[in-house]
């Protein structure tokens, strides 16, 4: 295995080993193995307090992290390398926002609402 330096080179090892040993009929279990470890390795898993614990944060959109107070929201993947994390809006400051647009809705004006961007 110290021949084969790469992920790559390992992963199109196994997938010969697997072949070799379906070939020769000696395990039968054997012939899902790379199903069952890709599954195993990029199948999106979740934390099991994620799911039992209320103040984890999901990753849905618009949820709001307990500790920090930021908004999650969607990112575009072309461009995520420009995605700045401490520019999102946090919940004191669409409070904030909301609280200002309402006092100059009773002055007359109107405003476009929050910085919350989609």
């Amino acid at each position: 295995m110290s021949d084969f330096f790469s992920s790559k080179q390992r992963w199109l090892v196994l997938i010969e080993k697997q072949k070799e040993i379906i070939d020769k009929g000696v395990h039968k279990k054997s012939q899902n193995m790379v199903e069952e470890i890709m599954l195993q390795y990029c199948y999106p898993r979740l934390d099991v307090n994620v799911s039992k614990g209320v103040n984890h944060l999901l990753k849905s959109p618009f949820c709001v992290h307990p500790k920090t107070g930021r908004v999650c929201v969607p990112i575009d993947p072309v461009n995520v390398d420009s995605f700045d994390p401490f520019s999102v809006p946090t919940i004191s400051g669409l409070i904030e926002e909301l609280n200002k647009s309402e006092t100059t809705e009773e002055q007359g004006k109107r405003t476009k609402g929050t910085n919350l961007k989609i």
